[in-house]
């Protein structure tokens, strides 16, 4: 990218107006469990004590969700219940001290770092045929759709790694050290942020051993030095939430699901265009990234960035695979793979666009890209805006009802209840046997927890105790 030429400030305004314009969509869905969440652990509620009698929604949001809080009281939290890094909650801390508490403006803080991650792409694309390519490809693909625009740290931390492979091809004197204080910040973003990392500074490292030995092991050093501090708070996470993904289901089908997750980095939801037209298009984008992982494993010596960018992902893939093993973990859930692949990746949208433009056949990378843009732009355009449904249907709810919703282990369910319920709507959180039995007589109840969920229990052993009452229906 030349920032000297008008045409290209022109189409890179317009790849990331279409990223942008394509996650402002995903801001205005309704809330999602996770972010619910993040916004407890923001205001100070990691651990929240829910009142043991019913109390508007209103108020609720008030005390639980909006709530300012100190950022060591944010942090200290964060550290002591969540199994993710405190780093993007210190950040996200800020952020709404300047913006504000809502969940929209937690969404835009990833909506701008995905759109700045797009940047890096197109300033990374300047070593490519088409400069612009990688940047599209990440901008409109499933990982930008999916968590792009999520209040969580996804977005944070597949910034901090796009931009770690940035600085491997800036040379200068403070770059090895930037590497590993940035591949430290994206650890204390996100812990899985650690395989890319480790294998971009392993490349790097092996790429400058012959020229200067001492600059091919500081990033690594720096990256170790920095990432110190995050250790303790790491070793404490990994012994929350044991029943968390628990039972290794064996390696066929853990490596199946983990290149299923591969898949839906470019794709988001395959399933909308038909069960088996959905299996097709994993299927074949599965094949065009094993040829691309391929071909850059053949030139990886004439590719420098190729060689990095199969570097994150390769490290990425086994790694978690490797850890979930030794953990007896599974990746065989409905999206905890894809999820955490996301972030390398903006690495495998460089590696698709280097293998699009660099290959040597031209009827193979005319056919790839025609491919490509089948399948991306068939399943973007059968794309469900807001596919994930949590607690009530919109307008489910009259102002002044009553809504009985289970503690559990979901801590957050309560304030997506509150936020999703007129302000009026008196919400009562199931914390022992007889809550919410004197508030059941005043009707109507509705209970928004769905079967299998881990609320659904609390409110199901709630209704044998009140026959009479019935889900969206008035009580007694």
């Amino acid at each position: 990218m030349d920032f000297r030429r008008p045409r290209h400030w022109l189409i890179a305004t317009l790849v990331c107006g279409v990223t942008a314009a394509v996650l402002l969509t995903r801001a205005r869905c309704p809330i999602y469990f996770d972010e619910s969440v993040t916004l407890l652990e923001v205001a100070g509620r990691a651990e929240p004590s829910w009142p043991e009698q019913a109390v508007p929604a209103s108020k609720l949001v008030q005390d639980f969700v909006l709530r300012e809080a100190p950022l060591a009281e944010v942090v200290s939290g964060v550290a002591r219940t969540e199994v993710h890094p405190p780093l993007y909650y210190a950040v996200l801390w800020c952020w709404r001290s300047l913006f504000g508490p809502s969940l929209f403006a937690a969404r835009c803080l990833s909506i701008i770092l995905s759109v700045a991650t797009v940047i890096l792409l197109l300033r990374l694309g300047s070593l490519m045929r088409y400069w612009w390519l990688a940047g599209l490809i990440f901008g409109l693909s499933g990982a930008a759709f999916r968590y792009g625009a999520w209040a969580r740290n996804y977005a944070m931390a597949r910034f901090l790694v796009t931009a770690l492979v940035m600085l491997a091809f800036t040379r200068k004197p403070v770059t090895p050290v930037l590497m590993g204080l940035v591949g430290a910040l994206a650890f204390a973003t996100h812990y899985f942020a650690l395989f890319p990392a480790v294998g971009i500074s392993l490349i790097y490292a092996a790429y400058e051993w012959p020229r200067q030995k001492l600059r091919s092991l500081v990033p690594m050093g720096s990256f170790v030095l920095f990432s110190l501090p995050v250790l303790p708070v790491l070793l404490h996470a990994t012994g929350l939430r044991p029943e968390q993904y628990a039972g290794f289901k064996g390696w066929l089908p853990e490596v199946a699901y983990t290149f299923r997750g591969l898949c839906l980095q470019l794709l988001s939801q395959p399933h909308q265009i038909g069960l088996w037209a959905g299996r097709i298009a994993i299927a074949l984008t599965g094949l065009l990234i094993l040829a691309a992982l391929g071909w850059a494993l053949r030139k990886s010596n004439q590719s420098a960035v190729a060689k990095l960018c199969v570097a994150a992902i390769l490290t990425q893939f086994f790694g978690m695979l490797m850890l979930f093993a030794v953990t007896n973990k599974t990746l065989v859930t409905h999206d905890s793979a894809a999820r955490y692949l996301g972030v390398a990746a903006p690495l495998l949208a460089v590696l698709m666009a280097l293998w699009l433009t660099e290959s040597t056949s031209q009827r193979l990378r005319l056919a790839a890209s025609m491919a490509l843009v089948l399948l991306i732009g068939v399943e973007l355009l059968s794309r469900e805006v807001c596919y994930e449904t949590l607690g009530l249907a919109p307008g489910s709810v009259s102002p002044g009802s009553l809504v009985v919703v289970g503690e559990g282990f979901d801590r957050g369910v309560p304030a997506v209840i509150a936020l999703q319920s007129p302000s009026d709507a008196q919400i009562c959180v199931i914390r022992k046997e007889d809550s919410c039995a004197e508030e059941a007589k005043q009707g109507p109840i509705f209970f928004p927890s769905q079967p299998g969920s881990p609320t659904y229990a609390a409110e199901a052993a709630f209704l044998a105790r009140c026959p009479a009452c019935r889900k969206g229906s008035a009580g007694p």
